[in-house]
C-alpha cells in the first residue's frame, strides 16, 4: 500500500524522469481512454473492470499534476464548491 509520502516520492521521481510536458500528454491520453470506456458503458459494450482501470489511471495522473503544480488546496476548495452547487441543483429539482 502506498502511503501519501510514498506516492509523493514516486510522483517526484516520475516528474524528474519524464518531465511535465510528457506527463501532461499522458494525462490527456488517459482522459481520452476514460472517455472511450464511458462511451462503451453507455452503449452496453463495456466492462466495469475496464472502466475502473481507466478511472484509476486518470486519478493517478491528476494526483501527479496536483502535486507538480502545488494546487491541492485550490482543487480541494473547488471540489467543495462544485459539490455544494451540485447539491443545491439537486434540491432545486425536488
Amino acid at each position: 500500500m502506498f502511503t501519501t509520502t510514498k506516492k509523493n516520492e514516486l510522483y517526484k521521481k516520475v516528474m524528474e524522469r519524464y518531465g511535465i510536458d510528457e506527463q501532461l500528454m499522458v494525462t490527456s491520453e488517459e482522459c481520452a481512454e476514460l472517455i472511450k470506456e464511458c462511451s462503451k458503458m453507455f452503449r452496453c459494450k463495456g466492462a466495469v473492470s475496464h472502466l475502473a482501470e481507466e478511472i484509476a489511471d486518470v486519478l493517478i495522473m491528476c494526483e501527479q499534476l496536483i502535486k507538480y503544480y502545488g494546487i491541492k488546496c485550490n482543487v480541494e476548495d473547488l471540489v467543495q464548491q462544485k459539490l455544494t452547487r451540485l447539491s443545491e441543483r439537486l434540491h432545486e429539482k425536488e
